[in-house]
């Protein structure tokens, strides 16, 4: 049966465990499961298990080898038909079934993208450490994170040398290189340009929203939204926020005997 590999970028454990071994549950050849801790994650943790064996460096900045290192363990099992990014304080929004549905169906990488708007000298936000120059500005492009990739998408970042050699001497290189990559190689028309992953910028400035308290009404609603989008996944879940208010909404809670 094709699978979905969830990566897990994290510093050492990833939060509400419990909300994902539940999201999790029953779909064992459906799914696996790989994490680079850049320290190291618990002992007592159920993803010890998936934990990569060898680290790749990386920064706040800087995170895009690690990322291909990931893909290109998880692209051993023959079976890893889609690969979705995933960090330590994110929690699934919808059931694994409405997830893999819709990306097997599809069989689209599917992230967000936009010309960069840092490379640009006429834009407020011109930064010239993320100007990629000499690729023309035209073939320059800014995308999130947490992206979602196809088996093909997957291999040719692997396989690449030259473009990640040349992005990766760059600060930020998680939030171009994809889209750059793809672009040079004339493929962005084969991505499926949404967010699946809710990271909240409005609230505050910067760093992103981080959710603490869900008795708040906005913060709670925010969630509720993005249940009903059908977002996948949120970021910026602190570790010790209370998620039972909205555990009515998740149909993998619900249907869960630990979370009645």
């Amino acid at each position: 049966m094709l699978k979905i590999a969830f990566l897990f970028l994290t510093i050492t454990n990833i939060v509400h465990e419990n909300y994902w071994r539940d999201f999790f549950r029953n779909h064992d050849d459906q799914y696996s499961i790989l994490v680079h801790a850049k320290e190291q994650v618990s002992p007592k943790s159920w993803f010890k298990q998936f934990e990569m064996p060898y680290k790749v460096e990386n920064s706040w900045a800087r995170t895009m080898r690690t990322q291909i290192a990931l893909l290109k363990e998880a692209l051993k099992d023959p079976y890893n038909e889609m690969f979705i990014f995933c960090s330590q304080n994110c929690i699934p929004l919808q059931s694994f079934d409405f997830i893999y549905e819709e990306l097997i169906s599809s069989r689209m990488s599917t992230f967000r993208y936009e010309q960069n708007p840092h490379a640009d000298p006429k834009r407020s936000c011109y930064e010239a450490h993320r100007d990629f120059r000499p690729i023309p500005l035209e073939q320059q492009y800014k995308n999130s994170q947490w992206i979602i990739l196809n088996r093909e998408h997957a291999q040719m970042m692997v396989d690449d040398q030259k473009i990640i050699d040349f992005i990766s001497r760059y600060p930020h290189d998680q939030e171009h290189y994809p889209s750059i990559f793809l672009g040079l190689h004339n493929r962005l028309h084969e991505v499926h340009k949404c967010e699946k992953t809710m990271v909240v910028w409005h609230l505050d400035a910067r760093p992103p929203h981080i959710f603490r308290d869900l008795s708040i009404d906005e913060d709670r609603n925010l969630l509720i939204e993005a249940i009903t989008y059908g977002l996948f996944f949120v970021r910026k879940i602190d570790e010790q926020c209370d998620l039972s208010p909205i555990d009515h909404l998740l149909d993998y809670r619900s249907s869960s005997p630990a979370a009645r």
